[in-house]
């Protein structure tokens, strides 16, 4: 009776081990996201500092539901399905059921990656009527690549990151990367994010009137793009001043101080001639 009794712990322990195991072992799908083919394909490749990549602007306002889904999203993303004969990816939408999604008006820019330099992603002539004018803010704002995430351990770098509206910068600063985008092995930049919190503290935006745009420069690759440098434009900043004040300010600070190129020149001649001639002064009385 005893042994029977060892034998069957034995196997409950057994057995209870086992289902531990399988139970931790399994992934967690039910926080799993949905991620196309080609995203998946992309997620697995090595960064090639020599290749060419994609910036793909995304955006949502949970309230009203207008959107840009990542590239990657199954449904409505680049390869999305949803709308046949129709390139939906490139429209914003608004829903509150996919199936019923329609388009917004707006021009999405995205940006093609060749190289080291500053490029701009964005909305322009956006149709923001659809959004919803008594939500506290919008609710996720970045950018989704086709750049493997291990990158950013091989020498890739995003800095100088800077979210604008209208024309005028609202944020700028370190962007969120998007841990769902990291679990599938692709890297997204956010500059708003309110499903992400941890770690992040996402900046509340006013409503754009027309546009969104993101810049940001990219380096790591073995090769510059001539064609994405930063621009020189005067650009309105939040405050209202642009970047000319700068220099008016430089100029009248050396106006201000009364000594010019010229004077400083003519100064240190003179002194040099002066030295000079002590030297020789000195000279003549050792001899």
């Amino acid at each position: 009776m005893r042994k029977s009794m060892k034998k069957a712990m034995a196997t409950i322990a057994a057995l209870t081990l086992a289902f531990s195991f399988a139970a931790t072992a399994m992934p967690d799908t039910a926080s799993a996201v949905e991620c196309s083919k080609a995203g998946k394909k992309a997620g697995k490749k090595d960064f090639d500092p020599d290749g060419t990549y994609n910036a793909y602007f995304v955006f949502q306002q949970t309230e009203s539901w207008v959107f840009r889904n990542a590239w990657y999203e199954p449904t409505l993303g680049k390869d999305g399905n949803l709308f046949k004969g129709d390139a939906s990816f490139d429209k914003m939408l608004t829903t509150l059921d996919v199936s019923d999604a329609i388009p917004v008006g707006g021009t999405v820019v995205d940006a093609e990656i060749k190289g080291n330099g500053t490029y701009t992603v964005g909305v322009n002539d956006f149709d923001t009527t659809k959004l919803d004018p008594d939500a506290a803010n919008i609710s996720l704002i970045g950018f989704s690549t086709d750049i493997p995430h291990s990158a950013l351990d091989n020498g890739l770098q995003i800095t100088d990151v800077k979210l604008s509206m209208d024309g005028i910068e609202k944020w700028a600063g370190e962007p969120f990367v998007n841990v769902d985008a990291q679990n599938l092995g692709l890297l997204e930049m956010d500059v708003v994010n309110t499903y992400q919190k941890e770690g992040y503290e996402t900046p509340s935006v006013t409503l754009p009137q027309g546009s969104i745009e993101i810049t940001f420069t990219v380096s790591g690759f073995n090769y510059d793009n001539p064609d994405a440098v930063a621009t020189t434009d005067e650009t309105t900043t939040s405050d209202g001043a642009d970047d000319s004040t700068a220099a008016v300010d430089e100029a009248a600070t050396n106006e201000s101080s009364g000594v010019s190129g010229g004077v400083v020149a003519i100064i240190v001649i003179v002194v040099i001639v002066v030295i000079a001639g002590v030297v020789i002064v000195i000279r003549k009385k050792k001899n």
